[in-house]
């Protein structure tokens, strides 16, 4: 499954999610926003599995 967060994409695939940054233009800065979206994209991430995430805030 893909999902787009802003400037962060995510994808999950048998228990395997992949967090990209995607600003190319910019060579991946991080922006204002970005943060969120990749806290986001982890919450998602880890729902979609039910395992939690090493290191993430839950």
């Amino acid at each position: 499954m893909r999902m787009n967060f802003g400037d962060v994409l995510n994808q999950s695939r048998e228990r395997v999610a992949t967090i990209t940054l995607n600003r190319p233009e910019s060579y991946n800065a991080i922006s204002e926003s970005m943060p969120d979206d990749i806290a986001d994209a982890f919450g998602h991430a880890e729902s979609d599995s039910g395992d939690p995430i090493p290191g993430s805030k839950s």
